[in-house]
């Protein structure tokens, strides 16, 4: 029970025996001027006005802090809602190209519509995340990223598969297009530690001093210059390998002052979001895989 909840009772009580006391000695028939009886009577009902302040003052600072977790909640719900209801039509609308002209575009080996259809489901992920933080806290500046992991030769590679962007921000997404980075034993940036390291839970750098410290490993530019935060949800396998990468950092930008950043507990909210959106990812990797198989399992008609 906090402190407050124990006033609130306690003055309940001592309320109606102040009023009563009160009225006791008020009653009594005043002989000549009675001053210690006025005295004591100011007394008394200076502490029950001060009391009954005190006590509604509490009451409507529980009353608000009640609001203020609703609206919270209520925040936390909407991200939630507008994803799965953007989701719920993603799912046919992928089935539909994995089956469809993607896939004929090589018939005899679908790797390369798969490869375009997950990429644009990682795409369609991501701009659903953008969307839902944009409307989750005003003139927030972010970028969202989805990392694909991809084994070759015994080596690992990076690239990036999905990217989006607050609305208030115009970098080109030229990370789409750059090729392939290998995972080495001396990572010159975090992702590429979190995924040498096999960094299996959520990580959160939650102001510049954080990401100063952990963002970069070689790189000409101060991380402060960019990134005021940032959130890394790992996307693992069945047998608990990273397989991906969910990224959102928050940006700063010389047009908007003061830097827009997420709170303690919006922080809290982002990072359970994406926690169970990643299994989405996981879906389509396991879709996208189960396809390829299929085409290279099935013999052409044409042998």
């Amino acid at each position: 029970m906090s402190k407050e909840t124990s006033f609130i009772k306690k003055a309940n009580l001592f309320q109606p025996i102040l009023v009563i006391v009160i009225s006791i000695i008020g009653g009594t028939p005043m002989e000549k001027a009675n001053t210690g009886k006025i005295v004591l009577l100011v007394i008394l009902g200076a502490a029950f006005i001060v009391w009954h302040v005190e006590c509604q003052r509490l009451i409507n600072r529980r009353r608000e802090e009640k609001e203020h977790t609703c609206t919270l909640k209520n925040r936390s719900a909407a991200l939630y809602k507008k994803t799965y209801a953007s989701l719920s039509g993603e799912y046919e609308h992928f089935a539909n190209k994995l089956n469809g002209g993607a896939c004929r575009e090589n018939k005899t080996d679908g790797s390369r519509g798969t490869a375009e259809s997950f990429n644009g489901a990682c795409l369609f992920l991501c701009s659903t995340i953008a969307a839902a933080l944009a409307e989750y806290k005003n003139s927030l500046i972010f970028e969202v990223l989805y990392i694909q992991a991809e084994r070759q030769d015994d080596q690992t590679f990076l690239r990036v598969t999905g990217y989006a962007q607050g609305e208030h921000n115009n970098d080109t997404p030229s990370l789409l297009a750059q090729p392939p980075r290998p995972v080495t034993g001396t990572p010159s940036m975090l992702d590429e530690q979190l995924f040498a390291e096999r960094h299996l839970s959520p990580l959160v750098l939650s102001g510049p001093g954080e990401v100063r410290r952990s963002f970069y490993r070689k790189r000409n530019q101060p991380p402060e210059e960019k990134y005021m935060q940032y959130l890394a949800i790992p996307v693992l396998s069945r047998r608990n390998e990273i397989i991906g990468l969910i990224e959102v950092a928050i940006k700063k930008t010389p047009f908007i002052s003061p830097v827009v950043m997420l709170e303690t507990h919006e922080l809290a909210d982002i990072k359970s979001w994406l926690y169970h959106l990643k299994d989405h990812f996981l879906l389509f990797h396991e879709i996208e895989r189960a396809v390829q198989r299929d085409f290279h399992e099935t013999p052409s008609p044409n042998k």
